[in-house]
């Protein structure tokens, strides 16, 4: 799809009042109509063989009108060559409406032109959109099924040029959507998708990873990698994490690292890769990692056993310090009562993984959190973990409930857990999703159900920020009607939270609107 505030070129065939003389020179009148009332500025232009020619002074009570007549003068030594015209509208910051044709040949004599300005709009974008990365006020990234850009007047769909761009893999289409987008320590924009796809954005255009199959998969394998998540390493000279599985829950890891300017993959020989993932997607865990006791209901006998061959890694993060997995974990129960028959029953459990000083390996072991639950039941509270944080010390895990950790408490300790779910319900049938915040006091959540979803944003102006989080904490977005996805801004006043359809809905200075 073109964008509908590009406008064709074509011949203008509308001529009123031609006439005929043997000047040395034409002379062009253009009646410029359907002008904004709110522009400022009416930008024309007029070249031929790319030489700007002179148009009369507008004067503000011409700006100020729904009409301008403009007269363009053009030395007729440039007859037979096509005149290139166009009109812009602005207010202080915006393009408001445009006109741009060609004028075919310029010939000796007057003519006269209607150019009707057309207004700029956002692109017509209505596929679903699951993630979004705002750089700056006016640079703001959203992908999905589409790839669209708001550069502060408007949004743009995009499609990725890679290195051919006739190649059509190289273009983002419904059968290649993006799961994340990710700026990078070095302020580099990643796109990390489906069919294998890695993507950076330099130099003002998209550019494709070529991956290549380190791990010697079969073909259709090594294409069909589905990366879920990407960080960047801290203290390391750029370099990322990238991790993702393909069909049959395979998992894969690889490393990105800055090169002469462009990103390639890194320690990238099987061996490598085969010890990478198996320190992410192998770690040992134990029973004791467990940050709350088990219960087992009153008259019965529960013993419990982990399988670590369950775990499953989904999200990556780094902070300066640190680096984290989070994910989920199957512990089995057998459950004795009186002289029935022992119950077997398999629970999903959250956990997630401090790797110290970003030392992605197994030695030293890293820390692991289990989070069992606390009814007496013993059943868990969730599956994996959503992961957000703006220090080692304030980091945010979401499950079906919210989880704020502080410290590192002993692993029976309850201080870690914040058990206030959605609209203070201890079980509400929502699972957070996805957390962003831009500020230790200022955080947003996406809670996710079936089919539906419900955006939260939490303030707290406490001394010790989170300290008693309830009820009152909690603002409900009143984005009900909306399936949102995804939340970045770039300041607690400046926020966009996507969605599908195409929703992107602004949160400027304390009040939303909606972009569709």
């Amino acid at each position: 799809m073109r964008f509908s505030r590009h406008f064709k070129y074509g011949l203008l065939s509308l001529l009123l009042g031609t006439s005929i003389s043997c000047t040395n020179s034409s002379s062009l009148t253009m009646i410029i109509s359907n002008i904004p009332e709110n522009s400022a500025e009416i930008k024309i232009s007029a070249t031929i063989d790319n030489k700007s020619y002179s148009i009369d002074p507008i004067s503000q009570e011409q700006k100020e009108s729904n009409a301008l007549i403009v007269k363009v003068n053009i030395p007729f030594d440039t007859r037979g060559l096509p005149l290139r015209l166009s009109v812009v509208s602005k207010d202080s910051k915006c393009e408001l409406a445009g006109w741009s044709g060609v004028f075919g040949s310029v010939e000796n004599g007057d003519y006269t032109i209607n150019t009707p300005l057309e207004k700029r709009t956002d692109d017509p974008i209505a596929q679903d959109l699951f993630s979004v990365q705002a750089l700056s006020e006016n640079d703001v990234w959203a992908a999905g099924t589409t790839l669209v850009h708001w550069d502060g007047c408007y949004w743009k769909q995009k499609i990725f040029e890679g290195t051919n761009p006739s190649d059509s893999t190289d273009k983002i289409t419904t059968f290649t959507s993006i799961t994340k987008l990710y700026k990078a320590s070095d302020n580099t924009l990643f796109a990390i998708g489906n069919n294998s796809s890695i993507y950076y954005y330099s130099n003002n255009a998209w550019e494709k990873i070529d991956i290549g199959n380190p791990w010697s998969l079969t073909a259709d394998l090594s294409k069909n990698i589905i990366w879920t998540d990407i960080t960047s390493l801290a203290n390391t000279q750029d370099q990322l994490l990238v991790i993702g599985i393909v069909p049959g829950l395979v998992r894969k890891a690889i490393k990105l690292i800055k090169s002469n300017g462009k990103y390639v993959p890194h320690e990238a020989t099987a061996k490598q890769l085969g010890d990478l993932e198996t320190a992410i997607f192998s770690q040992p865990i134990q029973l004791s990692d467990c940050i709350h006791r088990f219960k087992c209901s009153a008259g019965s006998t529960c013993t419990y056993k982990i399988d670590s061959a369950s775990y499953l890694p989904t999200r990556i993060y780094s902070l300066p310090n640190n680096f984290y997995t989070s994910g989920s974990v199957s512990i089995e129960r057998t459950k004795t009562t009186g002289t029935q028959a022992p119950v077997i029953e398999k629970f999903k459990y959250s956990t997630y993984s401090i790797f110290k000083q970003n030392n992605i390996s197994l030695t030293p072991r890293p820390d692991i959190r289990i989070f069992n639950s606390l009814a007496e039941d013993g059943k868990p509270t969730g599956d994996d973990f959503a992961i957000f944080g703006l220090s080692d010390n304030d980091l945010w895990l979401g499950s079906d409930r919210l989880f704020h950790i502080t410290s590192t408490p002993p692993l029976d300790s309850t201080t870690e857990f914040l058990p206030t779910g959605i609209n203070n319900r201890d079980s509400s049938g929502y699972k957070f999703g996805v957390i962003w915040g831009a500020s230790q006091t200022d955080i947003w959540t996406i809670a996710f159900g079936v089919r539906i979803s419900q955006t939260l944003h939490l303030v707290t102006k406490t001394a010790t920020p989170w300290n008693d989080l309830g009820i009152d904490s909690f603002y409900r977005v009143p984005l009900d009607n909306f399936v949102t996805t995804a939340v970045h801004g770039v300041s607690t006043s400046d926020v966009w939270i996507v969605g599908y359809n195409g929703y992107r809905i602004h949160y400027k200075d304390g009040k939303f609107s909606l972009n569709r």
